[in-house]
């Protein structure tokens, strides 16, 4: 079986809109994290690896990203890429990354056309 590039994609949000949108919850996080001297990239990649992680730093996480979703109506998910290891030069997220995973849904709008419109991908190689 051949290797090759396959796309990925996401609607994401950085770190400081998400502590402006929930400061208090935002903050109890990186508390817990502090206290493990652990970071967000470390967590995600934690996290992405099925690792270990104490009840109380998966308490504070859970916390914002409920918040966040009370907040915005939108839920959220803490995610790994390493583009050194595993992407390329261009990718626009190396590290953790915030997923609104619920952003591409179709507007009222773009329900209308039914359909005729899907959500596509692609890649480009060379």
């Amino acid at each position: 079986m051949g290797m090759g590039y396959s796309a990925c994609t996401a609607w994401t949000i950085d770190d400081k809109d998400c502590q402006k949108l929930c400061r208090k919850p935002w903050n109890n996080m990186m508390a817990a994290l502090a206290d493990k001297n652990m970071s967000l990239d470390e967590l995600a990649q934690t996290l992405n690896w099925d690792g270990e992680v104490p009840d109380y730093i998966l308490d504070a996480l859970n916390a914002f990203t409920k918040a966040f979703e009370k907040k915005t109506g939108l839920p959220i998910g803490l995610y790994f890429h390493n583009a050194d290891e595993e992407g390329d030069r261009y990718d626009d997220i190396n590290g953790h990354y915030w997923d609104l995973s619920e952003v591409s849904r179709l507007t009222p709008k773009a329900k209308k056309l039914g359909k005729k419109i899907r959500f596509s991908t692609w890649v480009n190689f060379g």
